[in-house]
């Protein structure tokens, strides 16, 4: 859509207000099928990370609280193939991931769920590793240093400064979807990348504390939604864009 390619061209007129630097973009897959794990700190953070797919669009989840606010964010959202993501409901938001995955799209994920305060990265949850298993696709780390500092989670515009865009090498949970991870597992990989993103973002000093602590059997519920869908342990789910 229009408003996608607007808003994802857009970093590149505001040098040298704001300077992008990328590192480690030959970990970065030409096509999906990807999952591109992000930390999440400034409003800015998926058009950034929008820039390294110039041949397919990204699909991020957004929190549904924003998405129904009102018409007009209904439409700005989809507009950039957003999926709204119910906190309360993680096994729709991981099947409609899912589905997506096996039409070969590219999926950015916020595993923290939500914009940090105050730019230091928080605890992942597990979602992102069930997405993972369920589809055996790569997750590759990006992460994003100095978003926080052009442009804070309570500011309306950005200031000027640098930011870097830090990639490092994909993780798989199995080289063959795994139709019943073991949720512990599925835990500690996240619990990986998580670290891989504080290693890269330099916060490494907060790896311990972005671990997720529990470890919860997603799996039997989201055979079951996937089941209904039509898009069960074989089956594609609708083509991405």
């Amino acid at each position: 859509m229009w408003l996608y390619s607007l808003l994802t061209t857009a970093p590149r007129f505001c040098w040298p207000m704001i300077r992008l630097g990328v590192a480690g973009r030959e970990h970065v897959p030409a096509r999906g099928p990807v999952i591109v794990a992000t930390n999440h700190s400034s409003f800015i953070d998926p058009w950034l990370v929008a820039c390294l797919f110039p041949l397919q669009p990204v699909h991020f989840l957004v929190t549904a609280k924003w998405y129904e606010r009102s018409d007009f964010w209904r439409w700005f959202f989809d507009g950039q193939y957003c999926i709204p993501a119910a906190l309360e409901d993680p096994v729709e938001t991981i099947g409609r991931s899912v589905e997506l995955l096996r039409g070969r799209a590219v999926l950015g994920i916020f595993p923290e769920g939500r914009i940090s305060k105050d730019g230091s990265i928080q605890r992942g949850r597990v979602g992102i590793g069930w997405a993972a298993a369920l589809t055996g696709v790569p997750v590759v780390p990006a992460a994003l240093h100095g978003s926080h500092a052009v442009l804070p989670r309570d500011h309306r515009w950005p200031r000027p400064g640098r930011i870097e865009l830090r990639i490092g090498p994909p993780r798989v949970f199995s080289a063959h979807p795994d139709l019943s991870p073991d949720p512990g597992a599925v835990r500690d990989f996240v619990g990986d990348v998580m670290e891989d993103l504080c290693r890269l973002s330099g916060q490494s000093a907060r790896i311990d504390a972005v671990r997720p602590r529990v470890a919860v059997d997603l799996g039997p519920s989201l055979a079951g939604w996937l089941e209904r869908r039509g898009a069960g342990a074989d089956g594609a789910g609708p083509s991405a864009q």
